[in-house]
């Protein structure tokens, strides 16, 4: 598929999000850089998410929906919202998120500032179930910093990163068959060998909180240790040590809270 310069495709996977999916799009689509196309791929939702998303497509041209015919998670699902985008620039949204209006252009501005970077991301105000803010990030800014703290969650709010793609070959803008966090550590892992890492230091994400289940955090921990030992053997810039048991310290405490 033949790819656009400047044009921003903004990734969103969706399921059972009918009573908060149109307002997070609406709000995405008044960015203050309007240049973007929102790719949005609902997984076989239950309820009337994909209706939500049709009303959103008849007020604006700029957003693209599909349904999954069956419940796929979220790796497939998002390699599918891949394979539609035309942008020069990949970023990506969670439905129960939300942004700064000036997010989108900030990266922009700040990737053809930084040839040499092919992923940036912002710091985060983190919310309560009431959208009240209980707490913000102080990531680090630079590219030695993030590399080796990558597969922590001490390095960079994942679902705020923006791509330049045309620093990597085709074939890198792939998910793994991974739970969250660990698929998109392991796309950013696989893709720090063609450019460098940057956070901008302003807080331009809002990240709402997630159900905990004490299952998926034993996925979680048998998917990052196996992707911390991966990096390590296969990757120049290996993750640290502390990254292997930082991670998992945090989701105990978090199931625990």
């Amino acid at each position: 598929m033949k790819t656009s310069d400047n044009l921003v495709s903004i990734i969103m996977p969706v399921r059972n999000g009918e009573h908060i999916v149109e307002d997070t799009l609406l709000a995405l689509l008044d960015q203050t850089y309007s240049e973007i196309e929102v790719i949005v791929v609902d997984d076989n939702s239950s309820d009337n998410t994909f209706k939500a998303l049709r009303r959103v497509r008849r007020k604006d041209k700029r957003v693209s929906i599909s349904q999954n015919v069956k419940t796929y998670g979220l790796s497939i699902t998002l390699n599918r919202a891949l394979k539609k985008a035309k942008g020069q620039y990949i970023a990506f949204m969670n439905m129960n998120d939300s942004n700064s209006l000036e997010r989108i252009k900030r990266q922009v501005l700040y990737l053809k500032r930084h040839p040499k970077v092919v992923a940036v991301g912002t710091q985060a105000f983190f919310l309560d179930e009431a959208k009240r803010r209980i707490g913000k990030s102080e990531f680090p800014t630079e590219h030695h910093q993030i590399s080796k703290n990558l597969l922590t969650g001490t390095a960079m709010q994942l679902e705020s990163v923006m791509i330049n793609r045309y620093l990597l070959p085709k074939d890198i803008l792939k998910f793994d068959h991974q739970k969250f966090p660990d698929l998109y550590r392991s796309l950013f892992m696989k893709m720090i060998s063609f450019g460098d890492f940057a956070n901008i230091n302003e807080h331009l994400y809002y990240r709402s909180p997630k159900d905990n289940h004490l299952e998926e955090l034993r996925l979680q921990v048998i998917n990052h240790v196996a992707l911390w030992t991966r990096a390590w053997f296969t990757h120049e810039n290996r993750p640290s040590f502390q990254s292997l048991f930082s991670p998992l310290n945090s989701k105990v405490r978090s199931s625990l809270n």
